[in-house]
C-alpha cells in the first residue's frame, strides 16, 4: 500500500485465538535461549514446565494421568512472554 506521504506500508493480521493452547514447552524454551534470557530465568521456566501431569474430571470420575507438552497455564505468569 501507498500513503498520500509516498511511505509504504504493510498490515499484518494474525488470529491469536487458541495461541496460549498450541506453544510447545520445548520452543518456548529455545525461544527464550534465542532472545538471550539468562539461564537462571530459563531454568525457573523449565520447573514450571517440565514434566506437568494432568487429569480431566469426566461424569464424576477422573481419567488416567497424561502428560502435558504444550500449553500455557491460564493466570501463569509467562502468558505474557
Amino acid at each position: 500500500m501507498s500513503s498520500p506521504l509516498a511511505v509504504d506500508l504493510g498490515l499484518i493480521s494474525l488470529d491469536q485465538e487458541k495461541a496460549f493452547d498450541r506453544v510447545e514447552h520445548q520452543y518456548l524454551r529455545k525461544t527464550l535461549e534465542a532472545f538471550g534470557l539468562s539461564p537462571s530465568l530459563i531454568a525457573m521456566m523449565k520447573v514450571l514446565y517440565q514434566d506437568v501431569e494432568s487429569v480431566l474430571k469426566i461424569n464424576g470420575g477422573l481419567s488416567a494421568p497424561f502428560k502435558v507438552q504444550r500449553g500455557i497455564r491460564q493466570g501463569c505468569s509467562l502468558s505474557g512472554v
